[in-house]
C-alpha cells in the first residue's frame, strides 16, 4: 500500500508539472504587454495564482516537502523552480499592472513575490528580477534603493535566452521598446 501511495504521488506530481507550462505561457501572454486591459490582467494573475497554488506558494514555507514537488526527479525540480520563479515575477508584474496610487498593500505583495522569485532561482538571479525590484522600490518611495537596484540590474549580464526574454518583457511593459527589441532579438541567436 505504501508503494501504491508513492506511485500515485509520482503520477500526481507529473500531472501538476505538465500543467505549469500552459499556465506560464498563458500568463506570459496576458501580462507581457504594455497596456493590457483589466480583464486580461486579471486572467493572467489568476493563471499565475493557480499554478503557484498547486505547490502551496507563496504561503507555505515548506512547499518543497509536498509530494507534488518532492516526488519529481532533480531535473524536473530544477525546471519547475525556474518556472515557478517566472510565475512569481509575472504575478508581481500583474500586481504592478493592477496597482492604483496609494495601494501600498499591492506593492508590498508584489515585492514579496519578487523576493520569492529570487529565492527560487538558487542564486542565478536574472536582470528582470532586479529591474522589477527597482521599479517596486521607486513606487514604494525608496528612491535610493531604487537607484541601487537599477544599477545592479544594469550590471547583471544577460546570458541565456531566458534571461533575454525576461529582461525584454520587463522592458516592454515599462515602455522601453528599443531595449525590449534588442533583448528579444537576441533570443533567436541564442535559441534558434
Amino acid at each position: 500500500e505504501a508503494e501504491a501511495a508513492r506511485q500515485q504521488a509520482g503520477w500526481d506530481a507529473e500531472a501538476a508539472l505538465r500543467q505549469v507550462q500552459p499556465d506560464l505561457t498563458e500568463a506570459q501572454y496576458r501580462l507581457s504587454t504594455r497596456a493590457p486591459d483589466a480583464d486580461m490582467v486579471s486572467s493572467g494573475v489568476e493563471r499565475c495564482r493557480a499554478a503557484l497554488d498547486r505547490y502551496g506558494l507563496p504561503a507555505d514555507p515548506r512547499w518543497e516537502e509536498r509530494p507534488v514537488y518532492a516526488s519529481l526527479t532533480s531535473d524536473e525540480q530544477r525546471r519547475l523552480r525556474r518556472q515557478l520563479s517566472d510565475l512569481c515575477l509575472l504575478l508581481a508584474r500583474g500586481h504592478l499592472l493592477q496597482w492604483k496610487a496609494g495601494d501600498q498593500g499591492r506593492l508590498r505583495e508584489a515585492a514579496r513575490l519578487n523576493e520569492l522569485a529570487e529565492q527560487l532561482t538558487d542564486g542565478a538571479v536574472s536582470r528582470a528580477i532586479w529591474s522589477q525590484r527597482a521599479e517596486l522600490a521607486e513606487r514604494l518611495g525608496n528612491k535610493a534603493e531604487a537607484e541601487r537596484l537599477a544599477a545592479r540590474a544594469k550590471d547583471t549580464p544577460l546570458v541565456s535566452a531566458r534571461d533575454h526574454y525576461l529582461a525584454g518583457t520587463e522592458e516592454l511593459v515599462r515602455g522601453e521598446y528599443r531595449e525590449a527589441l534588442r533583448s528579444l532579438r537576441r533570443i533567436s541567436v541564442l535559441d534558434p
